[in-house]
């Protein structure tokens, strides 16, 4: 019972560590990601989309209107690297200005890698491991690049979407 109770007391210490708010401007911003893929994109092209929905409306009017492909069609990538660096962020919680930044460049570097991809597709099948094919999420890497499509304007999105990211976290912290 005392390991039982100890456990309880480093759950709930831990969870009181979390920046909530973080947490939970990530998970909107996760969110709006995923309506905007869920009306605008076709649903096969996000791996755990196609587990878990019917690809009724994949093929929706939003997808065929000039506005959504205009201002609408890079904002995923700008939400997608804008929620993790606030995710992550909030599960660590630092009042350190340098972790924070780290935090910021590493997901900037996630995301763009994952761009550039697209680009260079063949090339980074090869490098992708022939284990990951056996475990789930990661077996999905050779498809993303190859079925993906490399977009100027979505890594514009991700410079933005860190800079609006640390934005927030300098605002949510005083150093």
């Amino acid at each position: 019972m005392k390991s039982l109770s100890w456990l309880k007391y480093k759950i709930a210490s831990k969870l009181k560590n979390l920046n909530k708010t973080q947490i939970l401007i990530g998970l909107t911003a996760l969110f709006i990601g995923f309506i905007i893929y869920f009306f605008y994109r076709y649903l096969n092209s996000v791996y755990l989309f196609n587990k878990l929905f019917v690809n009724a409306l994949s093929s929706s009017i939003l997808n065929n209107t000039e506005f959504f492909k205009i201002f609408v069609g890079s904002l995923p990538s700008l939400l997608h690297v804008f929620a993790f660096i606030l995710l992550t962020a909030g599960v660590i919680n630092s009042k350190n200005k340098l972790v924070n930044n780290l935090i910021c460049v590493f997901w900037f570097f996630i995301d763009t890698i994952f761009e550039f991809g697209q680009k260079y597709k063949y090339f980074f099948c090869q490098i992708v491991p022939d284990w990951f094919d056996k475990f789930f999420i990661l077996e999905n890497f050779k498809s993303y690049f190859l079925k993906g499509s490399f977009d100027i304007f979505d890594i514009l999105a991700i410079i933005l979407g860190t800079i609006l990211a640390k934005v927030l976290l300098t605002y949510f912290i005083k150093y």
